[in-house]
């Protein structure tokens, strides 16, 4: 069974700005790490995609000065992706780099959990077409966005022409009264970056670009594998910017398998996520071990950086980037031999 992409569906959207929706329940068991042949020390494959050029002359250095200032981080910290703050269920991994394909650019500084547990830091994207991804905001509801500031963060939004500021903060201290500081900061970010933007941008073409998640895996085959019934999901809970950015820009892929889909009270099994011409990105940053997958052109393990204990795999097939996170209630299922199963899919993808 196959639960087709809608707008407004799988879990709630808190952060519309940019965390697009929040988790949804997931087992607390984790599935045991892949087996497959591993290699000590992750490298990237010879023939991997080109990174795009950002149409805007505004980097991660310079938006970490700009937050850092305000947050109190260290600026030096900062990576150039989005980070785990207020994040939707869907990252870690490609979607992290969904801004660069897109054209823009992403800066991010992850803190330390807070006594209270609130996490702490910040994550900001700039992109071109702003218009269009603002429409698509106002057509789910979302209209009207601004800056905004309340105790314990900020939501951040920002306008100039093409250029579009989405982002978040968190950090203690922060009231509703640093609105205003925050929105002229950010303000003053997208003014840069839309000053120097380039006036033309293609994103990169791929045969995974806006493929059905039954063209990745088909919820039979992860069935027949694990011994179990499976159904398949791409349903996104709200819209946001990453929501727009990721699915309609980037033309990427959010496939949920498990065992009854939409249901909360389903046992999830694992997770697809994409980035469409993302080899450049490999191998990531919580990758640990190179593995060998039949038909992949390289591949890597690890445990995601943002749930411990959830192993992934990463693969790399034709220049583009997938993942797959387990997250099944049975140890010793086997994520290694579904990501063979999706390798062997994506050869015949056109």
């Amino acid at each position: 069974m196959t639960v087709r992409r809608h707008r407004l569906l799988l879990a709630g959207a808190l952060v519309v700005l940019l965390s697009g929706c929040t988790a949804a329940p997931t087992p607390e068991q984790e599935t045991a790490s892949p087996t497959p042949e591993t290699s000590p020390s992750p490298a990237p494959s010879a023939a991997q995609s080109e990174k795009p050029q950002s149409v805007f002359d505004i980097d991660c250095a310079e938006i970490s000065e700009t937050l850092s200032a305000f947050t109190g981080d260290p600026a030096d910290a900062a990576r150039e992706t989005l980070g785990f703050v207020s994040a939707p269920n869907w990252y870690p991994g490609p979607a992290q780099l969904m801004a660069p394909r897109a054209g823009g650019v992403a800066c991010s500084y992850d803190g330390e959990m807070r006594e209270d547990g609130r996490e702490t830091g910040w994550s900001v994207m700039i992109i071109p077409r702003a218009q269009s991804t603002i429409d698509a905001l106002a057509a789910e509801g979302y209209s009207d966005q601004t800056t905004e500031c309340h105790e314990g963060g900020c939501v951040l939004f920002a306008r100039n022409g093409d250029a579009l500021l989405s982002g978040v903060i968190a950090a203690s201290g922060v009231t509703p009264e640093d609105s205003d500081e925050v929105s002229a900061f950010t303000q003053v970010l997208v003014d840069q970056a839309a000053a120097s933007q380039e006036p033309e941008f293609t994103v990169a073409p791929s045969p995974l670009a806006g493929a059905e998640c039954t063209d990745l895996l088909q919820p039979e085959q992860i069935g027949t594998l694990w011994g179990v019934e499976a159904e398949v999901s791409d349903q996104f809970g709200g819209w946001s910017v990453p929501t727009e950015v990721y699915i309609v820009v980037n033309g990427a892929a959010l496939c949920s398998y498990s065992s009854n889909a939409g249901s909360y009270e389903s046992d999830l099994y694992v997770v697809i996520t994409d980035l469409p011409a993302g080899s450049w990105a490999l191998p990531h940053d919580d990758a640990r071990a190179e593995i060998t997958i039949a038909g992949a052109d390289a591949a890597w393990a690890g445990t995601d950086a943002m749930h411990e204990g959830r192993p992934f795999i990463d693969l790399e097939v034709d220049g583009d980037w997938i993942r797959l996170t387990g997250f099944s209630q049975a140890p010793e299922r086997d994520l290694a031999a579904v990501a063979e199963a999706v390798a062997e899919n994506l050869a015949v993808l056109d």
